[in-house]
């Protein structure tokens, strides 16, 4: 009898023991299963971050594309322009030293007609009149009635 209920006791302890571990693994399989379907959330919610993320990459990687064309044609614009205004300067400058030159040869011309029209003044003409004195033989000069130039025939 002591053996019986040793026996029985024993069963009923291994018993309640097996109970209480399947009680703990039932919780913890709960547990568990709670967890999986949380983490099974926050996968799906990542796929979707990661989905709009790589859209954004993606719209990202077309600015990006558009704006180093842009820069690209404005750089190509830049040079163009450039290229121009250092003709126009160049064009510029040489302009501005042939108006000098012009300004110098103008000068220079006004100067030696000035000079000219000065001398003419001062100069008693020669070949432009039939003076009205001519010379004697014996080296006097007398005095003619009329001056007239050399083409006149009277």
């Amino acid at each position: 009898i002591v053996m019986q209920n040793h026996n029985i006791r024993s069963t009923t302890e291994v018993r309640a023991s097996y109970e209480k571990d399947i009680s703990v693994l039932r919780e913890s399989n709960t547990e568990l299963k709670c967890r999986n379907k949380q983490l099974e959330r926050d996968r799906i919610e990542w796929e979707s971050f990661r989905k709009v993320f790589d859209m954004k990459c993606e719209e990202y990687i077309i600015e990006v594309g558009i704006m180093e064309k842009r820069l690209r044609e404005s750089e190509k614009e830049r040079n163009t322009l450039q290229n121009l205004l250092q003709k126009i300067i160049q064009d510029k400058i040489d302009l501005k030293q042939k108006i000098e030159s012009f300004e110098i040869d103008l000068e220079s011309t006004r100067s030696s007609e000035h000079n000219k029209s000065l001398f003419e003044k001062f100069e008693t003409p020669r070949t432009h009149c039939n003076c009205s004195n001519t010379e004697t033989t014996d080296g006097e000069v007398t005095p003619r009635d009329t001056c007239r130039p050399p083409d006149d025939p009277s």
